[in-house]
C-alpha cells in the first residue's frame, strides 16, 4: 500500500473543518444557555408584567366629560404595544436592545415597548402565553390588546418601523 499524500491532506482538512464547525456550534449553544434566576442581572425599567388595555367608557358620562376624557386617554395610551420576548443572555436578543431603545426614542408614548426575559422564572409564563418557539420574538398588539403582527429573530429598526406604521403609528 502506497502513501497518498494528497488524500491524507484532504482528509486532514475535512477533519479540521468538521472540528471547527462543532466548536462554533458549541460556542453558540453555550452563549445562549440560560442562567439561574440568581445569576440574572436586573432588567431595565421597560420590563412590565401586564399588557395595557384601554379602559372602556361608561354610558353615564356626559358628552362634555366624554370628549375631555377621550383626549387625555388617547394621549396617554399607546397606539401599539411592542413586546420583545427574549433573554439578556442571548446574543440576537442583545442586538435587539438598541432597536427597542430607538423605537422608544422615536415614538415615545405612541408605542409601549415591553421586554420579557423568558429564561427567568418570573417571565417564563409570557413565553407560554404568546406561544413562542424561538427567541428573540417580537409581538405587536393594537390599542385593544389584539395581536396584529409577529416576527422571530433579529428585527432591524427599518423593517420594524414599517410594521409600526402599518399599525397606525405616525
Amino acid at each position: 500500500m502506497f502513501f497518498n499524500k494528497k488524500r491524507y491532506e484532504q482528509s486532514t482538512t475535512v477533519k479540521t473543518v468538521i472540528s471547527f464547525s462543532i466548536l462554533i456550534v458549541l460556542m453558540v449553544f453555550v452563549s445562549c444557555s440560560g442562567k439561574t434566576d440568581s445569576e440574572q442581572p436586573e432588567l431595565s425599567s421597560k420590563t412590565k408584567t401586564d399588557v395595557p388595555i384601554p379602559e372602556k367608557k361608561s354610558a353615564e358620562t356626559t358628552e362634555k366629560d366624554e370628549s375631555a376624557d377621550n383626549k387625555t386617554t388617547t394621549d396617554k395610551l399607546p397606539i401599539v404595544t411592542f413586546i420583545e420576548l427574549g433573554s439578556v443572555d442571548c446574543i440576537p436578543c442583545q442586538m435587539m436592545q438598541p432597536v427597542m431603545d430607538k423605537v422608544s426614542a422615536v415614538y415615545g408614548d405612541k408605542v409601549d415597548v415591553i421586554f420579557y426575559d423568558v429564561w427567568t422564572e418570573k417571565d417564563r409564563p409570557m413565553a407560554e402565553k404568546y406561544r413562542i418557539r424561538a427567541i428573540p420574538t417580537q409581538v405587536f398588539l393594537d390599542a385593544n390588546g389584539k395581536e396584529f403582527y409577529r416576527h422571530t429573530g433579529y428585527f432591524p429598526f427599518e423593517e420594524l418601523d414599517k410594521v409600526l406604521k402599518a399599525g397606525g403609528v405616525r
